[in-house]
């Protein structure tokens, strides 16, 4: 077997290894989603192992509500990937025909890549991407058509001369070709021959009014000719740099270049660089993977209700019967036909998290924030099922995904944490665990040492749903129990089937 064959049997079994913990470690981080994660390592596979095989890009589509955890999925992603430093992710949302940034501005970067390079795009918050209004009409995107040309053929032509303030290198060439008539001459970047005159020229010459009024002193001069004279000046090696990042390989070797050169040679190289600039850059994205995420609302149509009280498994059940039909038809209420086809058929839709999902996610970040004060306290925390059922009731909004349960779970455990602490050491307490559970709008901390209990404390538990679920006892919660026991009658008579729970409150 020859050794360039042993050497891509080993790099291909590093990249699948790469990609089994990849896919291992997000099924351990992600609840709910692992169908999600499947498809999405069958579609990569090929792209990651074989990039050079792709002649255009290869577009995954994700679609869910909000804080299903899309953007995050792909974010840890391509950190597992270790794709850090090719990751390009535009936010649909803030790119506007109003706003300083556009598309183009942020793939300029794109130009410096290599062809043969693979690199990741993500366009985020791509519903508001929309090119036809609710009424069917154009809306003007002059600056986000690239998108369909990236999502197309991944390629398109940019004039990366609009980017850079090129007025400073044709400055430069005319001030360089002055000092070379003058008689100026260089070795290896530095002037050896009438140094103060170029010096003169460069630095005491910026308008006509300084032309005018302005000489070397004496001073300066015999200052100057005890001091290295470049022939180009270290400021402008950036701005070189970023016009055509594609002939160096790093900012250093901009310095090295220009010092291995004579005043001729140097001319000629500015003007190369400036000539090159100005023509128009192919940017070829053909060996990129491009994630598309978004949230559409005509697809779930059940995103739109905000109540509490209604279950997360029937959100689930609702959501799992949307399909790419069903996706496709919410996309022509935004898109033209021929920019849905460009999206292709990788369309991964997103479920509605379950009642399931919902506790395994809580029971995460509650473990997540227990190995946090363990590392840093020495102290285990651990809670009774009442105050994970205290989470789920307060934080749980079927159609609003994760944030509001981390920002229950913040708001119940996190902000007792440092009164608890202040407590411990206050009381003099040495306790190995803290146990935490909740009663009749009571939070109950026992501090424990090898399972006996040292102390509690007790704090009062505000509750923002509890109170908007109250009995009321009143004239209008009958009314409201008449009637909607007259539907549940009504569909059991007419429909043999009977409701799970019926409400005579709600928080709304």
């Amino acid at each position: 077997m020859s050794e360039s064959i042993t050497k891509l049997q080993s790099a291909l079994k590093e990249k699948q290894q790469v990609l089994d913990h990849a896919k291992q470690t997000l099924k351990s981080e992600f609840v709910g989603i692992d169908s999600v994660i499947d498809k999405i390592f069958e579609w990569i596979g090929p792209w990651y192992m074989f990039p050079e095989m792709q002649e255009e890009p290869l577009v995954i589509n994700l679609w869910g509500m909000t804080g299903v955890g899309k953007s995050s999925l792909v974010n840890r992603l391509v950190e597992l990937l270790d794709f850090n430093n090719r990751h390009y992710r535009f936010d649909m949302g803030e790119i506007s025909k109003e706003s300083n940034m556009n598309v183009k501005d942020q793939l300029k970067d794109l130009s410096a890549k290599k062809e043969t390079e693979p690199f990741i795009i993500s366009f985020d918050e791509f519903q508001h991407a929309r090119t036809i209004d609710e009424e069917k009409r154009e809306l003007d995107k002059t600056d986000s058509r690239i998108i369909w040309k990236v999502l197309d053929s991944g390629k398109f032509d940019m004039d990366l001369a609009n980017f850079f303030d090129l007025s400073r290198l044709t400055d430069l060439i005319t001030r360089l070709e002055y000092s070379i008539k003058k008689g100026v001459k260089v070795v290896n970047g530095k002037v050896v021959v009438n140094a103060n005159l170029h010096y003169n020229n460069c630095h005491y010459f910026d308008n006509i009014k300084e032309r005018k009024n302005r000489t070397l002193s004496e001073e300066d001069n015999e200052k100057n000719q005890h001091e290295e004279v470049l022939f180009v000046e270290e400021g402008y090696y950036s701005l070189i740099y970023d016009c055509v990042p594609e002939l160096f390989e790093g900012h250093q070797s901009v310095e090295k270049k220009f010092k291995s050169m004579n005043e001729n040679e140097t001319l000629d190289f500015i003007k190369y660089c400036l000539e090159r600039t100005m023509q128009p850059t192919t940017i070829d994205c053909s060996l990129s993977l491009i994630f598309v995420i978004g949230n559409l609302d005509e697809a779930y149509k059940m995103s739109k209700e905000f109540t509490p009280e209604i279950s997360a498994d029937e959100f689930y059940r609702l959501s799992r019967k949307i399909n790419i039909t069903t996706i496709k038809k919410a996309l022509q209420m935004r898109f033209r036909s021929e920019q849905i086809a460009r999206l292709g058929n990788n369309h991964i839709i997103y479920p509605a998290f379950s009642s399931k999902a919902y506790r395994q996610i809580i029971q995460a970040e509650l473990k997540r924030i227990s190995k946090k004060v363990a590392n840093e306290h020495g102290i285990d925390l651990s809670f009774e099922e009442s105050v994970i059922k205290l989470i789920y009731n307060e934080g749980v909004y079927p159609t609003q995904g994760t944030r509001p349960v981390f920002s229950t779970i913040h708001q119940i455990i996190n902000t007792k944490l440092s009164e608890i602490f202040t407590g411990i050491i206050l009381h003099e307490l040495n306790p190995d665990e803290l146990n935490f559970e909740y009663s009749d709008g009571i939070m109950i901390i026992h501090c424990l040492k090898e399972g006996e209990i040292l102390d509690s404390f007790e704090m009062p538990q505000h509750l923002e749903l509890g109170q908007l679920q109250k009995n009321r006892k009143d004239d209008q919660q009958a009314i409201t129990g008449v009637h909607e026991s007259g539907h549940a009658v009504l569909t059991t008579v007419l429909m043999k089937s009977l409701p799970k729970v019926i409400y005579s409150v709600l928080s709304d």
